[in-house]
């Protein structure tokens, strides 16, 4: 993922490193929002989960104070693949 940022010019920095994920702020192509995201392995299954800032949040130092940060990191860390039923999908897979 990180390679291909680098490849596409898209400017990221880590904020983070967990157990099994990454959390990363990346400069928007779109301002003035700014994007985090993590990617996480849990169970073999990969996730990502992304926030979008806008408005006063725009800033990196005010998500870090308000604790909007830490509160994504936790969401992350608690990060839970479901069990597969296939029953539980509309219409049931096969």
């Amino acid at each position: 993922i990180e390679q291909t940022w680098e490849s596409n010019g898209i400017q990221f920095t880590q904020l983070d490193t967990l157990p099994l994920a990454r959390v990363y702020w990346i400069k928007s192509p779109e301002p003035p929002d700014i994007e985090v995201v993590a990617f996480a392995i849990e169970e073999k299954q990969p996730f990502g989960l992304g926030l979008i800032a806008s408005g006063i949040y725009v800033n990196i130092g005010t998500l870090q104070q308000e604790g909007i940060l830490d509160d994504f990191a936790a969401m992350v860390a608690n990060i839970q693949a479901i069990t597969k039923n296939p029953e539980n999908v509309e219409p049931p897979l096969k």
